[in-house]
């Protein structure tokens, strides 16, 4: 039994630690979006599309059950005919089902979804610093995470909704 402890108190030090990175540098990102004012320029038509697929997404979703017992396929046509935005089939459906349900639980509004992006870059930014802690200590995921947060390109990208971070961090998780 006392065997068990010593492990059980470095995991939860470890997830303490890991969580408080995520934290961090989630602020750095938010901060940084906050301070370029990310809130203001939004979109390109690639960014708008997706918020468009996603909040296509998040109304089907609001409209359970009642939507389901009709065609989804005419629901989104007819979605489609009054935000011709939607980009359904151009990029699997994962991305904008996460951005359905997150719309679901924090609103649809801009600062809502970039805070999304701002999810997603910390998210990218933790998984570097976790993985260079585990080679080279703490202090260097730390510098690690914090120089992925801060990167001008993944500041960019934290500031639009485009797919280039959840891809990042999909490809980072995958490698």
């Amino acid at each position: 039994m006392q065997s068990a402890s010593p492990f059980l108190a470095v995991t939860v030090i470890g997830a303490t630690r890991a969580a408080g990175l995520f934290v961090l540098l989630l602020a750095v990102v938010v901060g940084i979006q906050w301070q370029g004012d990310a809130n203001t320029g939004f979109i390109a038509n690639d960014a708008a599309a997706h918020y468009v697929t996603g909040l296509a997404v998040h109304d089907w979703l609001r409209g359970l059950p009642g939507t389901l017992s009709g065609n989804p396929l005419r629901f989104v046509i007819d979605y489609h005919a009054h935000l011709p935005l939607t980009g359904f089939g151009l990029w699997p459906p994962l991305y904008h089902g996460v951005l359905a349900v997150w719309m679901v639980v924090a609103g649809t509004s801009k600062a809502s979804v970039l805070l999304l992006s701002g999810v997603v870059a910390a998210l990218t930014g933790a998984a570097v610093g976790l993985a260079v802690a585990r080679q080279a200590g703490w202090a260097c995921g730390l510098v690690a995470g914090l120089l992925m947060a801060a990167n001008p390109l993944v500041q960019r990208a934290a500031a639009e909704l485009m797919l280039d971070l959840p891809c990042a961090l999909a490809s980072f998780l995958a490698a």
